[in-house]
């Protein structure tokens, strides 16, 4: 470890050629991703950057050099284009949504996930085949999210089986509220881009059996050994926690513990990624040390082994893309390594990362592998800069140093990213690391001892199953602990992309700085703060004078902001949950810079005048805008005509159009998420009829007016 934490960074080009292949790649994927449509011309552009890689090859003179060096940008930034489009499986001439009906879909698909069990047993599974609009079969391939109804048979279908489903295939739903998570997204990275939620009665498990041979023997083991776990650990937050940290199995996990886990900074311990690859690497290392290495053969011999170990330890996690990423990483490390030839870290980070890509280039829009790969760069580069800090004579201090140390260095790498995604910051990270990463260390290696015990040993298998119990159990009391501390967790931070560039802007001159220690560096990175600063200032500023009315897409409810500065008042249906509130409005509150939020229910709002909001249910003036809310209980049609701006209608009201027209001249009718789809159509259709502006925020999403 500490030869490659050792390495020095220095900008010098000729160092770090995988590095200089991997910036045009990048690019390539980026622009393919969010400026598609240019395959053509992509392809041209491949061929002749092909064609002058050729012609310039036979240049010897070095003053023209740069050309085979600008032909060979081309080429790789073409091939990632080509490479992203061809990965998008929508591009596809088979894929099934060129084939779908217009109403329910015939079609046959394999179960290519182990499915999660929750409301419903949501899996992924491949197609294979779909009956056309003309009712004939048609061979057809892609990726489709599949929500079964739970019952006796969902509950054991398992990795390979083949299921015949005759269901209604809808595209993902975009989100709908603004600044909210995107799962459409989420799932668009996993080529993932249709859904079905299928009933009992509308699938059947077929007899055969599709995937990889190899990896339905993997599930299989892996729910042998889940069995062992659950038999040994007999708390079921402890076996959770213990599934999640050694087999990638977290459909036990509950919402407490993974907030716990979060809020503490230690969330990844919990999904199998980097930190368990490179334990299982560190393990497999110190085994390796009893081998001989004399002869090539002997060294290769150790190479196998050592793959065999970590390709192994990935499958048996459910190959994930975070286990995959990092396996590639501490593949490249391990034959460096047995083969004496260690080349420089960063280099070796770029290579890996240039083939993890090329297998899959949306992996470099998941938050995985970007945290990944930043944090690793971020321990390579600060954690010897920030362990020389402090001296500590005696082993246990300056062990639990050491990994402060990299706490640390992880922590200043991927700080603005992760602030950018979870707008949160855990304040004690140093503190759950100092107890988590040495006792992942030590559960993985009770639980390999209690795998291999239970099955040649069970008496041992029993101590070694108390231990681990043991450690687990005082891990989660740890972070239990670390949780209840005050001030733990910064929430609601918020900041825009090139925000986190301009962080990371300051993060690298500082970097250079302190290599170099030449002024521009340091000139450059205060830039970089002042415009940072900058940024921050003119947001806050916006925040503070802000007036907006929001209105959120919350199926069978209503929910309304209305943003008076940095302070909000909140409509919400009695029924809606907390969870579900926070959901759909907290991240946009966030990035609005609100600080209160005074709450109401909409069905017991009392008569209240605020500084520039008046209340007096189904009637409320927000500055100059006058809205009018109907619904079952609350309209009465009165003898003059009422002048608003905005009429909303919620709560599924029995109403004709036409009435509401005769008794209110509203500049705009909103029908939100409370009423029912096919009732909001129809209303849209009379609005269309009769010439009215109207919204629907069940199709269109949230309702945003700022003023």
């Amino acid at each position: 470890m500490n030869k490659f934490i050792n390495t020095q960074f220095r900008i010098n080009w000729h160092e770090y050629p995988f590095l200089r292949i991997l910036i045009p790649f990048l690019l390539g994927i980026l622009l393919a991703e969010y400026l598609p449509g240019y395959i053509s011309s992509a392809a041209l552009l491949l061929i002749l950057g092909i064609l002058s890689l050729i012609a310039t090859s036979f240049i010897k003179s070095i003053r023209f050099k740069w050309l085979f060096g600008i032909s060979l940008h081309l080429v790789l930034f073409s091939f990632a284009y080509l490479r992203t489009a061809q990965h998008n499986e929508l591009n596809a001439p088979q894929h099934f949504s060129h084939y779908l009906p217009a109403e329910k879909a015939s079609f046959t698909a394999w179960v290519a996930e182990m499915p999660e069990e929750k409301n419903w047993i949501r899996m992924t599974c491949r197609v294979e085949g779909i009956l056309n609009s003309n009712a004939q079969a048609q061979y057809a391939t892609g990726n489709i999210q599949i929500y079964l109804q739970k019952d006796s048979l969902s509950q054991y279908l398992s990795y390979g089986d083949l299921l015949h489903i005759r269901s209604r295939i809808s595209p993902l739903e975009t989100v709908k509220n603004p600044h909210a998570f995107d799962f459409s997204r989420y799932l668009h990275f996993k080529n993932i881009h249709y859904q079905a939620f299928v009933q009992a009665d509308e699938w059947r498990k077929l007899e055969k059996k599709r995937g990889r041979f190899l990896m339905r023997q993997i599930y299989s083991l892996r729910q042998k050994l889940l069995v062992v776990l659950q038999k040994h650990l007999k708390d079921q937050e402890i076996f959770a926690v213990g599934a999640a940290l050694t087999l990638g199995y977290r459909a036990e996990l509950g919402e407490d513990i993974r907030t716990a886990y979060a809020d503490t900074g230690a969330i990844h311990i919990l999904a199998v990624s980097g930190l368990h690859v490179g334990i299982i690497y560190f393990i497999i290392n110190w085994l390796l040390r009893f081998f001989p290495s004399y002869s090539s053969a002997q060294k290769w011999f150790k190479v196998l082994f050592a793959l065999s170990g970590i390709w192994m330890f990935a499958l048996l996690t459910g190959a994930s893309s975070s286990v995959i990423r990092a396996s590639i990483m501490f593949s490249f490390l391990t034959i460096g390594q047995q083969t004496g030839r260690f080349g420089n870290i960063y280099n070796t980070l770029a290579a890996a990362a240039f083939l993890s890509l090329v297998l899959e280039p949306y992996r470099l829009f998941t938050v995985g592998f970007q945290l990944s790969y930043l944090a690793v760069i971020g321990i390579v580069f600060f954690q010897p800069k920030i362990y020389r800090l402090l001296y500590f004579k005696y082993k246990v201090p300056d062990y639990l140093w050491q990994i402060t140390a990299v706490s640390i260095a992880a922590q200043i790498a991927v700080s603005p990213i992760s602030i950018f995604y979870f707008h949160q910051f855990p304040f004690y990270f140093w503190l759950s690391s100092m107890i988590v990463i040495p006792a992942a260390f030590a559960v993985l290696v009770l639980t390999l001892l209690l795998f291999s015990s239970s099955f040649l040993l069970p008496i041992l298998g029993e101590w070694i199953g108390q231990t681990l119990h043991f450690v687990l159990s005082i891990m989660n009391g740890s972070i239990w602990l670390i949780k209840g501390f005050p001030t733990g967790l910064i929430k609601g931070l918020w900041i825009e992309w090139y925000e986190v560039l301009l962080l990371y802007g300051i993060l690298i001159f500082v970097g250079i700085f302190i290599v170099h220690l030449h002024k521009r560096y340091l000139n450059a990175a205060l830039l970089a703060v002042l415009l940072f600063c900058l940024s921050i200032s003119i947001r806050a500023s916006q925040n503070y004078f802000q007036k907006s009315i929001t209105i959120y897409h919350q199926p069978k409810g209503s929910i309304i902001d209305f943003f008076d500065g940095r302070h909000s008042y909140s409509l919400q249906s009695e029924h809606i949950n907390a969870r579900n509130l926070d959901f759909n409005t907290q991240q946009h509150r966030w990035a609005s810079g609100i600080k209160r939020v005074e709450d109401f229910k909409i069905e017991e709002i009392p008569k209240q005048r605020f500084d520039h909001l008046f209340l007096q249910f189904p009637y409320i003036q927000f500055y100059d805008k006058r809205i009018l809310i109907y619904d079952q209980q609350a309209f009465r049609a009165s003898s003059t005509k009422l002048e608003v701006d905005y009429l909303l209608i919620r709560n599924n009201p029995k109403l004709r159009l036409e009435e509401v027209e005769s008794a209110v001249n509203a500049k705009q009718i909103i029908f939100d998420a409370s009423n029912p789809f096919w009732k909001n159509q129809q209303w849209m259709k009379s609005c269309e009829e009769l010439g009215l502006d109207c919204y629907d925020v069940r199709e269109s999403g949230a309702f945003v007016m700022a003023f």
